[in-house]
């Protein structure tokens, strides 16, 4: 099932010379509550909601103090653990998709690296992680075709999002750790 998902998400030219419009009658599709609930646990179980392995983009930044500048590095961030408890799914009107992710936790891994760029030229560096738990997630999807950017394709857009974080811990490890937990 999540090939045919994949196939109606991606905006690729279709294979057949077919254009729909809003008032057109040859796209019809029906999902039933309990049809998408378990198909949303079903990529729960199999894996696929699965972000282990993500990889994030490196932040540099500089913080201006009074008499000096701190420049801040985060790298090599990756989630290297990830767990959902529960997924729910609630139909709301015809195309309005409301998907929750209870009791998610995770474990970004990052390396860290702080500068002074004045004397007395204080630094330091190592390694940390981001743990996140009892966590809950919440979006509202809308289902359509947009009829001016891919008008062959389903499409799903989010129109609210949700994060609420339960326990948030930071540990940065490196030979001062003791100064920074």
């Amino acid at each position: 099932m999540i090939p045919i998902l994949v196939a109606l998400l991606e905006c690729e030219v279709s294979p057949f010379p077919r254009t729909l419009y809003p008032e057109d009658s040859g796209l019809s599709i029906f999902f039933t509550q309990t049809g998408m609930q378990k198909w949303f646990r079903g990529l729960l179980n199999d894996g696929s909601l699965n972000v282990t392995g993500q990889k994030f983009p490196d932040i540099k930044t500089s913080v201006n103090m009074v008499a000096t500048k701190i420049d801040i590095m985060l790298t090599d961030m990756v989630v290297s653990e990830f767990s959902v408890e529960d997924v729910g799914v609630l139909l709301q009107g015809q195309n309005i998709l409301p998907l929750v992710l209870s009791g998610t936790s995770f474990v970004l891994r990052f390396n860290w690296k702080i500068k002074q760029q004045s004397y007395p030229y204080i630094g330091d560096e190592g390694s940390g992680n981001v743990i996140v738990s009892d966590t809950n997630f919440q979006a509202f999807g809308k289902f359509g075709c947009d009829f001016e950017i891919c008008p062959n394709h389903l499409s799903v857009n989010i129109i609210h999002a949700e994060l609420q974080i339960g326990v948030l811990k930071i540990l940065l490890n490196n030979k001062s750790s003791w100064l920074y937990q």
